[in-house]
């Protein structure tokens, strides 16, 4: 079932390994696919290209800035738009399900939308980190995207509602590009956590709708905790109280990288900077700012 009245906008930086994939969930179903490139230098444009996407290249300032560009920028005749990450998938579930919600002509002006993580071909269910809710699904001229300090997400004036089924997350780049974009991000991550009006937010970050909904958990207890011991904690919580375990050995291999490992570097880093404030400007550098173009980070 075709989905009419719906442009779909893909934010691209280097996305080769997984843009096909995105772009098999949502060509020929979607009015229009909007690829928005930061500057890739493998074959991402090619492939966009190649399955009649519209092509638009415009340089990364932040990820709120590039949909925000894609928002008021773009040669959109939809209505509405479904804001897609290239390592995401449309399930056939959330397809018809959109086009039976745009075909119906609801009032909310924007619509959440499960996001469900696949991690080595397996998907994560328990541990805390099983549906994640974003908004995605927005009116255009209704929508815009946002930023703290640590995340980006988007804002409707309006009614918002939520859909059923469920977007598909994997990122098929592989685990040395993982391990390298949170090497880069983790340094952000710890001066973030320097700044008092950031230091109540998670500090494992997100492309969340509602990202200030642990702020209080945080700010009373993660931010009191000493820096060291709290990816000990994280994923001790998450891996066996929350049951990580019960998801085999992808589970253990994701909950250590992503509950303990990252939260290790991103707390080591806001050690050394709260001991010696001239490395921020050192681990922080102008060219790790700009060179992410992923939200999830």
């Amino acid at each position: 079932m075709q989905a009419s009245n719906l442009a779909v906008i893909i934010l691209t930086l280097n996305q080769e390994p997984n843009l096909p994939h995105a772009l098999m969930s949502v060509c020929g179903w979607a009015d229009e696919v909007h690829v928005v490139d930061a500057g890739s230098t493998d074959l991402t444009c090619e492939l966009a290209l190649a399955r009649g996407c519209v092509l638009t290249h415009h340089p990364f300032q932040g990820h709120a800035a590039q949909c925000n560009y894609a928002l008021r920028e773009l040669p959109i005749a939809a209505e509405w738009v479904l804001f897609l990450e290239p390592y995401e998938q449309v399930s056939p579930r959330l397809r018809e399900e959109i086009s039976r919600l745009i075909a119906s002509r609801p009032e909310a002006n924007g619509f959440l939308i499960k996001r469900r993580l696949i991690w080595m071909n397996r998907f994560i269910r328990h541990g805390d980190y099983g549906p994640v809710w974003s908004l995605r699904l927005v009116r255009r001229r209704f929508a815009r995207c946002l930023a703290s300090r640590e995340h980006a997400f988007f804002q409707v004036s309006g009614a918002i509602g939520k859909l059923r089924a469920d977007l598909l997350q994997q990122d098929r780049k592989g685990l040395d590009a993982w391990i390298d974009l949170h090497n880069r991000t983790a340094p952000l991550q710890a001066k973030s956590l320097l700044l008092p009006a950031a230091r109540s937010l998670n500090p494992r970050g997100g492309y969340d709708s509602c990202p200030e909904r642990s702020a209080s958990l945080h700010r009373h207890i993660w931010n009191r905790l000493p820096p060291m011991f709290r990816p000990f904690l994280n994923f001790s919580y998450h891996y066996f109280l929350l049951g990580g375990f019960l998801d085999g050995v992808p589970g253990f291999c994701y909950h250590f990288l992503e509950g303990f490992w990252y939260p290790l570097l991103v707390n080591y880093y806001f050690r050394e900077m709260r001991r010696l404030p001239a490395l921020q400007s050192v681990f922080v550098s102008p060219s790790t700012l700009g060179s992410s173009a992923d939200p999830d980070s």
